[in-house]
């Protein structure tokens, strides 16, 4: 017995029923529209799902494309870089007065310089540049050294040696162009004495105010 049935025989009321057409059509209504609403939902997930998938895509491409660039760029400036500071050159020591001198060129805003320096005077630009400019990267200058021991023939040599002279050559002229990589030194008023002043520039150098 149903619940209309059993209500009916309580209330002393008819008992209502419902066509069998119209139930069956309500329930095939509503089974069809809670599909369609299914079907729908899958269908706009799955659209989300790609257009998200699609646009990480084109995120990461993007990414690496700008990493690249960057990258570019770096080796560009390295470049640029190491071809400003190979213009700057520690070359032909010769002997002179029992001193060994370095012919020592450059380019600056005035243009191409030469002269020709002994070790006492970059050791006294290197100073200068250190107590004048405070805080400032300054690059290191060889220990001055006047006497060698050749190890494998533990024999002494001076500093006019030809191997000892090219090992302090090379290190004098990382010295420069580590220098030249920073525009605020080459400009400064002590490396323009020691690139252009006359003669030997140690007293000049030494001179400057702190």
């Amino acid at each position: 017995m149903g619940f209309g049935a059993e209500r009916a025989n309580l209330m002393g009321e008819a008992p209502v029923s419902m066509p069998t057409e119209v139930i069956s059509t309500a329930g095939s209504s509503d089974l069809d529209h809670g599909n369609s609403n299914s079907g729908a939902s899958d269908a706009d997930l799955s659209a989300r799902a790609k257009l998200a998938k699609t646009n990480l895509i084109r995120e990461i491409l993007s990414f690496n494309k700008d990493r690249e660039q960057a990258e570019d760029a770096v080796e560009d400036h390295k470049d640029e870089s190491e071809q400003a500071s190979s213009v700057f050159t520690v070359r032909d020591p010769v002997k002179v007065h029992k001193v060994m001198k370095y012919t020592v060129t450059g380019r600056d805003s005035k243009g191409q310089w030469s002269c020709q320096r002994r070790f006492n005077e970059f050791e006294a630009l290197q100073k200068q540049l250190c107590e004048r400019w405070p805080g400032c990267y300054i690059p290191a200058i060889p220990e001055k050294v006047m006497v060698t021991i050749d190890m494998s023939s533990m024999k002494m040599a001076d500093n006019t040696d030809a191997e000892f002279v090219e090992s302090r050559r090379a290190l004098l002229e990382l010295f420069i162009r580590q220098i030249s990589h920073f525009e605020y030194l080459i400009e400064s008023r002590e490396f323009q004495i020691f690139a252009r002043g006359a003669g030997e520039v140690t007293e000049q150098l030494s001179g400057l105010e702190p």
